[in-house]
C-alpha cells in the first residue's frame, strides 16, 4: 500500500482517510477506509478487481459493507459482505468506521481542552434510570451512560446501555468524549452517579487512529 500523507494507517492493508483528497481519481473523505487491493479481491469475492477498495459504510441492520470498486472502469458502488473466515477484518472496518467518521475527527481537533483542564481519573457509570421489578417482564428498564477511560489522557470512551433485553432502545457507542474537571462533574450530576470503571476502552483500532491525528496536530 502506497504512502499517502492524507491517511493514518491501520496496517499494511488497510488506512483510514483523514484529509479530503484524490485517491487513485476517486475524490475520498475522511472517515473513509481503503483495503488494499490483494486484501480486498478475497475479502469481498470481487475477481476482476483492479485498484484498491474503498470502503464508506457499514449497513446498520445487516453485514453488508458500501464500498467503491475498480473492475474494467471507473470506481462504482456495491454492496458486499465480508468472506466469514474472514471475521477480524470485518470487526476492524465496523470499528473504524464507527469511531472514525469525519464528524469524529473534527470534535477530536477542535474540542481537545488544555492540558490544565482534563479529567484523568477512572472511568464511571452514571444511572438515569433505576430498572423497575420487573424490568425483564414489561417493566420499566434501566438505562446507562458509561464513560470508559482511552490511552489518550482526557479521552473517554462514551456507551449508552439498557437493561431491555429486546430492544437497544437507541442506546449504543455515543463516540469519544474530551472530559474537563468541570465537565465531569456536570455528567455525574445528571444522573445518579453509580460506579468507578476500571476496565478501559478497547477500542485499539481507534486509538491508534486517534494517536496519530493527534500528533500531527501538534506537529
Amino acid at each position: 500500500m502506497e504512502s499517502n500523507k492524507n491517511f493514518v494507517y491501520v496496517n499494511e492493508f488497510v488506512s483510514v482517510c483523514v484529509e479530503s483528497c484524490e485517491y487513485h481519481g476517486f475524490h475520498i473523505k475522511p472517515g473513509m477506509i481503503v483495503v488494499d487491493k490483494s486484501l480486498a479481491r478475497e475479502a469481498f469475492s470481487i475477481v476482476h478487481l483492479k485498484d484498491d477498495v474503498i470502503v464508506s459504510y457499514k449497513g446498520s441492520y445487516d453485514d453488508y459493507f458500501g464500498i467503491w470498486a475498480k473492475g474494467n472502469g471507473d470506481y462504482k458502488k456495491r454492496k458486499c459482505r465480508i468472506a466469514p473466515y474472514l471475521h477480524k477484518l470485518a470487526a476492524d472496518l465496523e470499528e473504524i468506521i464507527t469511531t472514525c467518521g469525519q464528524k469524529d475527527i473534527d470534535k477530536l481537533i477542535c474540542d481537545r481542552p488544555c492540558e490544565s483542564e482534563i479529567y484523568t481519573g477512572e472511568g464511571f457509570r452514571i444511572t438515569y434510570k433505576e430498572p423497575g421489578d420487573r424490568c425483564n417482564d414489561g417493566g420499566e428498564y434501566g438505562y446507562y451512560m458509561d464513560f470508559r477511560k482511552t490511552e489518550i489522557p482526557g479521552l473517554y470512551d462514551v456507551e449508552s446501555w439498557t437493561t431491555c433485553d429486546f430492544d437497544s432502545c437507541g442506546t449504543g457507542f455515543e463516540g469519544f468524549a474530551w472530559l474537563t474537571e468541570k465537565s465531569s462533574d456536570l455528567w455525574k450530576s445528571r444522573g445518579v452517579y453509580a460506579e468507578d470503571l476500571k476496565k478501559h476502552s478497547k477500542r485499539s483500532l481507534a486509538m491508534r487512529v486517534a494517536k496519530e491525528i493527534l500528533k500531527r496536530e501538534q506537529g
